[in-house]
């Protein structure tokens, strides 16, 4: 019987292969490079567009809808910000700013713009407002304060949840129920001398940094800056934070 060597050769590669493809290295994506940067005055545009008319040009809270506004828009110029990830006091982190561009403040006027701004466009707009405040070169982002994991929910949760709610004096802005209706939610005003009001705790749309048991902890933890809600950091233990965060948490409907 005559041999064919081209065909035996070509199946002994392909057997050859199939034995070593699993050895073969797996080359990672490469990562998506940065978006291009736009020009200044598209920049100025977009901020424009859609920050001036409550910012304000200077980016002093003064835009011409401000005025029709509750709560009144950001003073970008003071360089307080109510939602970071970082200790009180301290500028919030660019991933911090990014997000609250993308997702907006719920329970403000402040809308979300991830999807009818493109990444490049999210981050020039930050550009400017950063441009607004010298704390942004003469501080620089602070770092993010770490998050312990969150321990495992136990029967007496929520119970101790409510003794620290009661401890803490929660109550008194929030009300017994967390609606918002404290003793002393009336005549709470902000860094700028406006009215503020406490959050109905009880609306899932009204939590600015988000609404579950790890949102509000981290907003426990590093407050909101510029506001009446000030860190529950000193004096109070990290397991009265964590069960406070899950009773608050199960107040929303």
């Amino acid at each position: 019987m005559q041999k064919h060597p081209v065909r035996t050769l070509t199946l002994v590669m392909l057997m050859t292969c199939r034995v070593h493809a699993g050895d073969a290295p797996v080359l990672a994506a490469a990562p998506a490079p940065p978006p291009a940067p736009l020009p200044h005055a598209r920049i100025a545009q977009l901020y424009r567009r859609h920050c001036a008319s409550c910012h304000g040009e200077k980016g002093d809270g003064n835009g011409p809808a401000a005025h029709f506004l509750t709560p009144r828009p950001r003073d970008f110029a003071e360089g307080d910000f109510k939602l970071r990830s970082t200790a009180p006091g301290d500028i919030p982190t660019q991933e911090d700013l990014e997000r609250t561009v993308r997702r907006g403040v719920p329970g403000t006027p402040m809308p979300a713009f991830g999807r009818s701004l493109s990444d490049a466009e999210v981050q020039a707009v930050i550009a400017v407002l950063k441009s607004f405040s010298s704390r942004f070169e003469a501080d620089g982002a602070g770092m993010p304060l770490e998050l312990p994991a969150p321990p495992p929910r136990r029967p007496d949760t929520l119970a101790l949840g409510r003794l620290a709610y009661e401890k803490l004096g929660c109550a008194r802005c929030h009300g017994d129920n967390g609606r918002g209706d404290g003793p002393e939610a009336t005549g709470l005003i902000d860094a700028t001398c406006y009215p503020a009001h406490p959050r109905d705790l009880t609306l899932r749309a009204r939590y600015k940094g988000g609404a579950t048991a790890r949102d509000i902890y981290r907003t426990l933890a590093t407050g909101l800056d510029g506001t009446p809600m000030m860190a529950l950091r000193t004096g109070v233990s990290d397991a009265d934070r964590w069960n406070l965060a899950y009773y608050v948490s199960s107040l929303v409907r």
